[in-house]
């Protein structure tokens, strides 16, 4: 039997964390259903999952929340994408849930829900929200006026307990696999265990140093967690 650190485990973990980010997306299918009266969407985010979601309000069916599933975001189209899975939330006062990774414009779509819970993850990766500046596909240049105007909707639709100068933290970095990531769980740094942390995306050698942000807690930002 090989026993591993727990220490380790958390390197390896955040090392992935870091790694893959929404410029490292895979070609995994995407899905969606409905549980009762919430539309559970798995993987990455698609024109596509936007259709489905419109035509089950449609059918005009008791629909409450969303509910993502290990998403990296968007591969393509992600600004029309985020604005209109923005809307679609806020126009039907949805709640929104993650279980495992929400990244990208997940994170942002998830921050627009009514009310935000994060579940527990079904797999090894822990649930969490990354969130980055949005970059351009052809240059990789950070796109300000996307990400602010993202962002500015965010801390409105959270009643101002999300501030725009964490969120502007983004800026901070120019790498696509930095940026804020807030844990459902206490992920262990090597400052202590902390839910919302700053990566810059070079951590891939040494995870555990990014940066916690030691005032702000889940409550703090208005998300809550479930079991």
């Amino acid at each position: 039997m090989i026993l591993i650190s727990v220490k380790k485990i958390s390197r390896l973990v955040l090392y992935h964390i870091v790694t893959f980010s929404l410029y490292l997306i895979s070609s995994a299918a995407v899905s969606a259903e409905v549980a009762e009266d919430r539309f559970i969407l798995n993987g990455n985010i698609t024109l596509n999952s936007i259709s489905e979601l419109q035509s089950r309000i449609k059918d005009d069916k008791p629909l409450h929340a969303i509910e993502f599933r290990e998403s990296r975001g968007s591969n393509s189209s992600a600004t029309i994408i985020l604005e209109s899975l923005s809307e679609i939330i806020v126009s039907q006062n949805l709640k929104t849930y993650a279980r495992g990774r929400c990244a990208s414009s997940c994170a942002e779509a998830f921050l627009m829900g009514e009310r935000k819970t994060l579940l527990p993850s079904n797999s090894e990766m822990p649930t969490h929200l990354m969130i980055h500046a949005a970059y351009s596909g052809r240059n990789g240049e950070v796109i300000y006026g996307d990400s602010e105007r993202s962002f500015k909707k965010i801390v409105a639709r959270s009643g101002g307990k999300i501030q725009l100068p964490l969120l502007e933290k983004v800026f901070e970095t120019k790498s696509p696999n930095g940026g804020i990531f807030i844990f459902r769980d206490p992920f262990t740094t090597i400052y202590g265990k902390y839910n919302i942390l700053f990566c810059k995306g070079d951590e891939k050698f040494a995870p555990r140093t990014c940066e916690p942000i030691k005032d702000l807690t889940l409550q703090s930002l208005g998300i809550s967690i479930e079991n």
